[in-house]
């Protein structure tokens, strides 16, 4: 039995992009409100399931919050406190998979988080209704600080978290991994066991990691790679700029990775851009995607099939940009400013989300956060190859065996038949198979996506 490619460029999901909707509140403190830095993920997205993370002002200290949409954005849920204390909690991250939704945060010893932090997770098995007691990642005794800064991800049952920690008197990566969905973790770990190393970033592959992170006694950014499920980690490998680079940001998808960060080389804080498509062994020359006048704070990123989401934002006028590319980081779309009718302070902080065809975005304006989405931002095409057509027929629309969905193999579709009757539901990697030669209708069995008619032939 054959799987056929279909062209990508014939066959999409989703529309045209319906533009950026309006801003809306999705949390607000009398004092102040904040996402993490760009190193991690204040948003998630599974289908039409966000959820979202953010630190505020409350009992005299910082808490974090969590808050999840099951429409889409159109509505939010009521917030739930993950962490309540007097004492400083801040810079969370949340990462999805399936049914678990995983939550890390800084938390310290004093309601000023000045010395003593320690990183902490939370996890939810139902979707964000409930959530499980804290558990300590962290032990970092002897520094000033101690932990900071975490960044998780998941890839299969495995939960990776990233963290940069002075416990040796000086900052330095740590890592701890989960194989079962956060039940249980390894013991912590420094990746290099070198310091002067902050603001780390994951990505996954399979069992091969990478993470970047900024060196700041050399001002450059470094990467590693594990290829054994962060057992053990390379060395480190500086990515190349004539000037001072900072605040990496990964994604991966396939067997690529794409890596975002700021450089100084002409004489202010721009985007940059570098790809690899053998997971992280070799690197694309790099590419200035988001040249800045004044200078660029930090940047996010999310990677869905080929399209390249980036947020970003500037130090002279305080706004959220964004960027996207969709065709896997070749080229890329004009920027826009998100944030500009957005009332209140600086927009400081921001996260970015893709899931089916939409995209989602968060940021920060002192004591608000915001969200804003574009149905139809993450155009989900079929995957590209070769087959033979029928006589007669447009070769944009045939398949034998089953048909492949390019970055979403993982996901659910339905598969309707001409009358608009539910004949089968498959995984992305397979979407058709078994059924009988004729015409079908393929679409996300969640979320919403435009509907692409498909002919299968013997």
């Amino acid at each position: 039995m054959r799987t056929a490619l279909l062209p990508a460029l014939a066959l999409v999901l989703a529309g045209q992009s319906v533009a950026w909707e309006p801003a809306v509140v999705i949390a607000q403190s009398d004092t102040a409100c904040y996402l993490p830095l760009g190193n991690t993920w204040a948003l998630a997205a599974a289908h039409d399931t966000l959820h979202a993370v953010w630190y505020h002002a409350a009992n005299g200290g910082f808490d974090i919050s969590y808050r999840r949409s099951i429409d889409n954005g159109t509505t939010w849920q009521t917030p739930v406190r993950i962490s309540n204390d007097s004492v400083y909690s801040g810079y969370p991250g949340v990462a999805v998979a399936g049914p678990d939704v995983h939550i890390t945060w800084v938390q310290g010893i004093d309601a000023r988080g000045d010395s003593g932090d320690q990183v902490y997770y939370r996890r939810s098995t139902d979707g964000g209704v409930t959530f499980e007691p804290a558990v300590q990642l962290s032990h970092s005794i002897g520094g000033y600080y101690g932990g900071w800064f975490p960044c998780v991800i998941t890839e299969a049952a495995c939960v990776h978290v990233a963290w940069e920690d002075d416990r040796e008197g000086e900052d330095q990566i740590f890592y701890r991994r989960s194989t079962d969905n956060g039940a249980s973790w390894n013991t912590e770990n420094p990746i290099l066991g070198q310091l002067g190393y902050v603001n780390p970033s994951l990505a996954a592959i399979g069992t091969t990691l990478i993470c970047a992170y900024y060196d700041f006694n050399a001002n450059v950014v470094y990467y590693q790679r594990s290829t054994n499920n962060g057992n053990t980690w390379a060395g480190k490998v500086g990515i190349p700029t004539p000037d001072v680079s900072d605040c990496p940001c990964l994604g991966s998808e396939g067997d690529t990775v794409h890596m975002v960060y700021c450089d100084g080389r002409n004489n202010h804080w721009d985007v940059w851009y570098r790809r690899s498509t053998d997971k992280g062994v070799t690197w694309s020359a790099d590419t200035c995607i988001c040249p800045d006048i004044y200078q660029t704070w930090t940047t996010n990123m999310a990677v869905s099939g080929s399209n390249v989401h980036v947020v970003r934002g500037d130090m002279g006028m305080y706004e959220t940009h964004y960027i996207r590319s969709t065709d896997g980081g070749r080229t890329w779309d004009p920027e826009r400013v998100l944030s500009e009718s957005a009332p209140g302070g600086d927009a400081m902080h921001y996260s970015v989300a893709a899931a089916d065809s939409n995209v989602h975005v968060l940021f920060d304006r002192i004591r608000w956060v915001y969200y804003r989405r574009d149905l139809g931002g993450n155009p989900v095409a079929v995957e590209e190859g070769r087959f033979q057509p029928a006589a007669g027929r447009r070769a944009s629309s045939l398949f034998s065996g089953a048909v492949r969905m390019r970055g979403r193999e993982h996901e659910w579709f339905e598969v309707l038949d001409f009358s608009g009757r539910r004949v089968a539901t498959c995984r992305g990697a397979e979407v058709g198979k078994g059924l009988a030669p004729g015409t079908y209708i393929i679409r996300p069995l969640h979320g919403r996506a435009d509907r692409i008619k498909v002919v299968k032939v013997e």
